[in-house]
């Protein structure tokens, strides 16, 4: 699976411009971010499709590349959360009491679309759960489609909570905004302990503190890039001790499975990615395009997984026997080459996220022109 995530990061090489006096200007932009998780859009969509089409192994084969592909990859989307949040709420009105509610109702009316539709794919599919299990998956809690890839719901719960508990220490403290970040901070810490004590598993809370973290750099960035800018040996030093740390942590986590170390690893990434965007930018259209459809490429993967999934029965053994000369695409009769799958999967979830999006605005935009025919 690692030559795959190679020729998505080679394919942004081109597109980069290295800065090599002072600073990239507009390091932490919307754009740069986005790019940024594009790349690990599609670190996940591969990680996910070895988990969904039951090829681990290729990642257990290579024990430093299964580390990259584990849940660390997720920690740049909750970072650049809390970075964006933090942004807003210095720069727009609307964000002076938190997140506003209408981007908390609007992210999870966007969530239980999606789970709707992938219930309704399942139905036709002939799968049948209580009602329970039905209302349980739209808290995140269940998957409601059957297949090897598990639920992915959790990440929009988690997101939902860490908004809301923004908003509730902005209205608490109203103006004083120190006070309402260290409110923020404990009432996360809390979250995080909250669900340990629950015995959550550990893709619930292992990344959960970096979104605080993204408000708090928001809040300091422009310290902390003063202190780093001030002469390029400072900045390669820094750079360097991240990469080191880094380095070091993971081959203990790798040994203890230490969630602090998890933790720890997952903030110096962080630190890796912001030192590199201060002196890279990034322009890859691909990556653009993956980072801004993420929500919804990361939601809908489950139904051209589960497709894919389903050809095992007759559609692959069919192919092998009817088509001799195209026996390269297979690894076993009942099973196309992992490579293939996992550039379809990659493939058909682009589509379903493309054509979602397009109908979400869409639809947006009738209900707003029907709003302003009214008024």
């Amino acid at each position: 699976m690692w030559p795959l995530l190679f020729l998505v990061g080679l394919s942004a090489l081109p597109c980069l411009r290295f800065h090599g006096k002072g600073w990239q200007p507009n390091a932490l932009s919307p754009r740069q971010t986005t790019a940024v998780k594009g790349l690990f859009t599609c670190a996940i969509l591969i990680s996910h499709s070895a988990y969904s089409y039951d090829i681990l192994y290729l990642l257990e084969q290579h024990p430093n590349t299964a580390y990259f592909f584990d849940q660390r990859t997720v920690a740049p989307f909750l970072f650049f959360a809390g970075y964006a949040v933090g942004e807003s709420i210095k720069n727009k009105a609307t964000y002076r009491n938190g997140v506003p509610l209408k981007k908390i109702v609007l992210l999870y009316w966007r969530f239980a679309v999606i789970n709707g539709l992938i219930i309704l794919f399942s139905l036709l599919l002939g799968e049948r759960y209580s009602p329970h299990f039905y209302l349980l998956s739209f808290l995140g809690l269940c998957k409601p489609l059957e297949s090897r890839l598990g639920s992915c719901g959790w990440f929009v719960v988690i997101l939902l909570l860490l908004y809301s508990v923004t908003r509730l220490s902005f209205l608490l403290c109203k103006k004083r905004q120190t006070a309402a970040l260290v409110l923020a901070t404990i009432l996360c810490s809390l979250l995080f302990g909250g669900l340990i004590l629950l015995q959550a598993q550990d893709f619930w809370w292992n990344t959960l503190l970096l979104y605080p973290a993204g408000l708090w750099f928001s809040y300091k960035r422009d310290t902390i890039l003063r202190l780093l800018a001030r002469n390029n040996c400072r900045y390669l030093l820094v750079l360097a001790g991240c990469i080191l740390c880094g380095g070091l942590t993971a081959f203990y986590y790798r040994r203890t499975a230490n969630a602090v170390l998890f933790l720890l690893t997952s903030f110096l990434l962080m630190g890796c990615i912001i030192l590199f965007l201060q002196k890279f930018t990034i322009g890859n259209r691909f990556l653009l395009f993956c980072g801004s459809h993420a929500f919804d490429i990361y939601l809908l993967q489950a139904i051209p997984m589960k497709l894919l999934e389903l050809g095992e029965e007759r559609l692959y053994p069919a192919l092998y026997r009817a088509a001799p000369a195209l026996h390269f695409l297979f690894e076993t009769p009942e099973k196309i080459n992992p490579y293939l799958y996992t550039l379809l999967a990659a493939l058909l979830s682009f589509a379903a996220a493309f054509v979602f999006a397009r109908l979400w605005s869409g639809v947006a935009q009738l209900t707003k022109n029907r709003k302003k025919r009214a008024a």
